[in-house]
């Protein structure tokens, strides 16, 4: 939250059983760790927090970025840590070390939003620049970028096949890439404002969209409508 503040939520009672307080700055973004052990926590005050979900502490602090940390997604194997910033960069860490171990720099703008392609050889980034991103993880180069909007890139959604990524953005669309070609194959537009977050559905035959208008769109990816707002 932008009290700087985690809470925890009982799904049972719907109450908050625990606050957790640990970065000047306010909170921005949340990712748990497979294990269940621990969760890490990125932050306006440009650190990330790793957190043990035991006793919700902070054990340890990520410093790296000059600017607030926008997003967090890790590795398959929870071995690496991968944030964006509004310097720009994306950096990955190493989770055995606490290292930032690489950095990736070629955005001329904030990075908003990150995800891993099916294999996790390759990650996309969106970037207020409009654009997205594609990085091969194994030489760490940028190989592609995948241009069409005509505002920031917010959220992004990868396809339960793997072959599509569904990118929200500021210029109120959701554009869908096909990975094989690097083309927006199509635009799904019925929001009034800037998107700002996205899920598929557990069949992967719906898409939902979270928008600055208040409102969630329900998109059936067979037509391409929204069905449901």
């Amino acid at each position: 939250s932008d009290d700087k503040t985690i809470r925890e939520w009982s799904l049972a009672s719907a109450e908050c059983v625990r606050r957790l307080e640990g970065h000047p700055g306010w909170v921005t973004s949340i990712v748990s760790h497979s294990d269940r052990l621990r969760f890490y926590t990125g932050s306006e005050d440009n650190t990330i927090c790793e957190w043990a979900s035991s006793s919700g502490e902070c054990v340890r602090r990520f410093e790296g970025h000059s600017k607030k940390v926008t997003s967090l997604l890790l590795s398959a194997d929870g071995s690496l840590l991968y944030s964006g910033s509004d310097d720009n960069a994306i950096c990955e860490w190493s989770l055995s070390s606490g290292k930032c171990v690489r950095r990736f720099q070629g955005h001329s703008g904030a990075v908003m939003c990150l995800v891993l392609s099916a294999d996790g050889k390759h990650l996309y980034a969106g970037s207020v620049d409009s654009t997205i991103s594609e990085w091969s993880l194994a030489s760490g180069d940028c190989i592609r970028r995948l241009e069409g909007h005509f505002g920031a890139v917010m959220c992004l959604v990868l396809s339960t096949d793997g072959r599509h990524l569904y990118a929200g953005s500021a210029d109120n669309t959701v554009c869908e890439w096909s990975l094989s070609s690097g083309d927006c194959i199509r635009r799904l537009e019925g929001h009034s404002e800037a998107l700002t977050c996205l899920v598929l559905s557990a069949d992967g035959r719906h898409l939902y969209s979270g928008s600055a208008d208040n409102t969630v769109c329900e998109w059936s990816l067979s037509s391409g409508d929204c069905i449901r707002r």
